[in-house]
C-alpha cells in the first residue's frame, strides 16, 4: 500500500507514512525514555546550581538553617545515633530532590491549565524539605557541624531541582 500511497500522495507522505507504521510495530520503550529524562534533569540540575545561589528563597532556608544550628550548637546535645540511622537520615535529605525532579519528568511540558498548581507543588516540596532539614538539624545536634552542612547541600540541589522542574512542567529551558 506504500507504493500506491507514494503515486497519489508523493514519496515525502509515504515515506513519512512508512516510517511512523515501522515505528508502531517496536516495542513500547516510554521507560527507556523517562530513564534517559531523570538523568538528564539529574545532569541540568548539578548544573544549574550557580543560577540557584540567586533565588532569595534559597538564602532565606539558607539563614533559617544557620539560626537552627547556632541554636542547636547551644543547647544540651542529644545522645549520639548510631552510624547506619544518621546515614540513613541523612540520605533522607536528597529524596526530596529526586522526586521534584520526577515529578518534572512525569510532567513534561504539562498542559497550560496544570502548570501552576504544578509548580506550586514543586515549591511546597521545597518547604517539605526546609521542614525536614531543620527538623534533621535539630535531631543531630551532637553532631551540628555535618548534619548542617548536609542539609545546606540538600537545600541548594532542591532550589537546583525546582528551576529544572519547573522548566520541564512549563517546557520552557534557559
Amino acid at each position: 500500500w506504500a507504493a500506491v500511497l507514494s503515486s497519489t500522495l508523493g514519496n515525502r507522505t509515504a515515506a513519512h507514512l512508512h516510517f511512523m507504521e515501522a515505528a508502531t510495530a517496536q516495542p513500547d520503550v516510554s521507560w527507556t525514555r523517562g530513564v534517559f529524562a531523570l538523568i538528564f534533569m539529574l545532569r541540568v540540575s548539578v548544573q544549574i546550581l550557580p543560577l540557584a545561589l540567586l533565588l532569595p528563597q534559597l538564602w532565606l532556608a539558607l539563614g533559617m538553617l544557620a539560626i537552627v544550628a547556632w541554636r542547636a550548637n547551644q543547647t544540651r546535645p542529644r545522645a549520639l545515633a548510631s552510624p547506619a540511622r544518621l546515614a540513613l537520615e541523612h540520605c533522607s535529605l536528597f529524596a526530596v530532590p529526586l522526586g521534584i525532579l520526577g515529578l518534572g519528568v512525569a510532567f513534561w511540558e504539562a498542559d497550560a491549565s496544570v502548570r501552576t498548581t504544578l509548580i506550586w507543588v514543586l515549591w511546597s516540596l521545597a518547604g517539605l524539605q526546609l521542614v525536614l532539614a531543620l527538623s534533621l538539624v535539630w535531631r543531630h545536634r551532637s553532631q551540628v557541624g555535618l548534619s548542617a552542612s548536609l542539609a545546606g547541600l540538600a537545600l541548594l540541589w532542591t532550589a537546583g531541582a525546582v528551576g529544572v522542574g519547573s522548566m520541564a512542567v512549563t517546557g520552557i529551558w534557559l
